[in-house]
């Protein structure tokens, strides 16, 4: 059933429709997009005082 085949007696007109459902659209599509980013956290610093510090995880010193 697509956007024309809206049974008659909606209560909008034909426009209103299609705008309402394309809103709809954008927002699911910007939903679905802000919630399969991934959440970036950054941590608190621990930075000596050129910017940089040991990275524990990997080994290494490095400078941001």
């Amino acid at each position: 059933m697509g956007i024309d085949s809206a049974p008659d007696f909606w209560p909008i007109p034909q426009r209103l429709r299609v705008k309402t459902i394309r809103i709809v659209q954008l927002l699911v599509i910007a939903i679905t997009v802000a919630g399969s980013t991934p959440l970036t956290l950054a941590h608190s610093g621990g930075t000596d005082a050129n910017g940089c510090h040991n990275d524990h995880r990997k080994g290494g010193y490095h400078c941001h």
